[in-house]
């Protein structure tokens, strides 16, 4: 019965440890569940898709894109009208970033990239990962394409 009295902690303990967040490879996890399921490749019929906006911002590389808005309409927007397709509802879910937090600790260990100000005329830094970096420009940026996004639906 102990077992069930831990203190509430505002990161998993599988997460963190004490006041340092854990690194590590998400993708390691895949050799140890595949030896214990096998891949399912099967995709059910749903209504809604929740998407994370900022994987999705991580995922989508500016390719063919010089500027903020070209890559909003030839990149961001034109993934989430694919995914729209198929589905009634699509929920975009965006990160906060809070100042003085593990996960705001673990950020800034990362480093950080140029702070750049988002316009649609823009240019998109020729380092797509270091300009992610920098909590304030993926803020200002999800802001950005959010109101294009909604303009277009």
């Amino acid at each position: 019965m102990n077992s069930l009295l831990t203190k509430t902690k505002p990161q998993p303990p599988s997460l963190s440890d004490g006041d340092h967040l854990r690194f590590g490879v998400k993708s390691d996890f895949l050799q140890c569940l595949q030896s214990v399921a096998p891949s399912v490749y099967y995709k059910p019929p749903c209504s809604a898709v929740i998407i994370d906006a900022s994987a999705l911002v991580q995922m989508l590389k500016p390719i063919g894109a010089n500027t903020s808005q070209q890559y909003t309409d030839l990149v961001f927007i034109t993934k989430l009208v694919q995914q729209l397709q198929a589905v009634d509802r699509l929920d975009l879910v965006w990160d906060s970033y809070v100042e003085c937090s593990l996960k705001d600790r673990a950020r800034k260990k990362r480093g950080h990239g140029l702070r750049i100000r988002i316009s649609s005329q823009s240019h998109i830094p020729k380092n797509w990962q270091q300009f992610l970096l920098y909590a304030s420009n993926k803020t200002e940026f999800f802001n950005f394409y959010l109101e294009k996004f909604l303009v277009c639906v």
